[in-house]
């Protein structure tokens, strides 16, 4: 199975990313991070993005399952309003949106 996580440099990114990584149902992982991370696998791809931006990378959107664990705290967001405008809703719905044209895609918010 191919799996697709967006949002995997977070604590539960992180770990879910190394669950699918060392288990031998997926056979591909890719993840989409806004910058580069010093982890490789033999199964995993690493996309650069920018989430602001999903008409270049809308089309990678490519897998069976997708798991978003984007998230933030209070203190990164600096107020309950960005805390709870980006990227909990936005980039969620645009995920959601980008999924509808991949009909064997299941999509899982964590």
């Amino acid at each position: 199975m191919k799996a697709i996580v967006i949002g995997a440099t977070g604590a539960t990114g992180k770990h879910l990313t190394e669950q699918l990584l060392n288990h031998p149902a997926f056979s591909q992982v890719t993840i989409f991070v806004r910058k580069p991370l010093a982890i490789s696998h033999a199964k995993l791809t690493v996309k650069v993005i920018d989430f602001d931006a999903p008409e270049f990378w809308a089309q990678d959107v490519q897998g069976e399952v997708l798991f978003s664990c984007l998230g933030t705290t209070l203190k990164q967001a600096g107020s309950k309003e960005n805390q709870y405008n980006r990227p909990h809703i936005s980039i969620p719905f645009c995920q959601n949106r980008q999924r509808k044209r991949h009909t064997t895609l299941r999509f899982d918010f964590i």
